[in-house]
């Protein structure tokens, strides 16, 4: 075997090194392309267990959405606040599902709690008096075509007459 012999061998396994080398790192980046999306759908599912603990703990900000009566201050503050965590949590899903990191039909299930817990005159007011200018213009877009779609709820109603 001569130099020439040598160095067209050499260039073979090494053009052969570069192509399994490429197709490892092709695997790894797949694994953990699914590993990041795994765990932010986690965060994601962590911060919505989060809200529905307040409501368990908190029910009056559920029964405040849609009730007749006149919310106390500390009520709507709460419902303040209540609605501000809510709709930032979505509008981070929101941001999410642009960038890519959730697909379009875990988005559809995330958005679709959005006209639910919004969908009552009173929070509607609260969505276009105080909450759609904190937002992303993108997001308030969405959810304001959201909100046109969906007939307004009473949480309240349906739920009292659940059997």
């Amino acid at each position: 075997m001569n130099t020439s012999d040598f160095a067209t061998w050499s260039q073979i396994i090494s053009s052969a090194a570069v192509v399994v080398t490429l197709v490892y790192l092709s695997i790894q980046t797949r694994q953990t392309s699914k590993l990041l999306r795994s765990e932010a759908r986690q965060a994601l599912i962590q911060v919505d267990m989060e809200i529905l603990n307040n409501q368990v703990q908190f029910p009056e900000l559920t029964m405040s959405w849609d009730s007749d009566e006149e919310p106390t201050l500390e009520q709507k503050h709460r419902l303040w606040s209540f609605l501000c965590a809510f709709m930032r949590s979505r509008e981070h899903q929101f941001l999410q599902f642009q960038i890519g990191v959730l697909d379009q039909a875990a988005w559809v299930a995330y958005q679709s709690a959005i006209p639910v817990v919004i969908g009552s005159d009173r929070c509607r007011a609260w969505w276009k008096r105080f909450g759609a200018p904190l937002y992303d213009p993108g997001f308030v877009k969405t959810v304001d075509t959201l909100l046109a779609a969906n007939p307004k709820s009473n949480l309240n109603q349906q739920i009292s007459k659940w059997k």
